[in-house]
């Protein structure tokens, strides 16, 4: 009869090789598991791309300057214009502007007192006559609000230089 110590002995390789393979089965388990997660990961990142990609082609992007023309033939003034521009995807409406802290046309150098632009499409602007003087000067500051497409209301707020 074969003791324990001489059936361990016949038998080591075949030990060594069954605690080297549950060894590999565990490492393998875990590395499915990591190799699980970071797919899920990868396709969380991609689903959020796209989400950002459609939120940005159904947002508008308005920002403000002032323009200012130099004189030409036949023009001996300089001319202002406060100059908005949509940047976005998507066309602004229910436009609201205000100068210096206060509405549009409550602002000193608004002269041309025309109908308040109040929509603008994709890749689109409008501009407003400005008027400055020795005793007005020209806006300060701009804010501006609209809706878009995204449904979320819409924000920009600068000095103007």
């Amino acid at each position: 009869m074969i003791g324990q110590s001489d059936w361990l002995a016949a038998n080591w390789v075949a030990i060594v090789a069954a605690i080297i393979s549950g060894l590999a089965a565990l490492a393998s388990i875990a590395a499915a598991r990591r190799s699980v997660t970071a797919q899920n990961r990868l396709l969380e990142i991609e689903e959020q791309r796209e989400r950002d990609r459609v939120s940005e082609i159904q947002r508008a992007r308005l920002v403000a300057r002032i323009v200012r023309e130099e004189p030409s033939l036949g023009r001996k003034t300089k001319n202002y214009y406060l100059e908005i521009e949509n940047l976005g995807q998507s066309s602004a409406n229910s436009i609201t502007i205000l100068l210096d802290d206060g509405p549009l046309f409550d602002h000193p150098t608004m002269l041309d007192k025309t109908d308040e632009v109040r929509q603008v499409g994709p890749q689109s602007s409008f501009r407003y006559i400005l008027a400055p003087s020795l005793s007005t000067r020209l806006p300060q500051r701009v804010t501006i609000a609209w809706g878009d497409d995204s449904g979320e209301q819409g924000h920009y707020e600068t000095t103007l230089t």
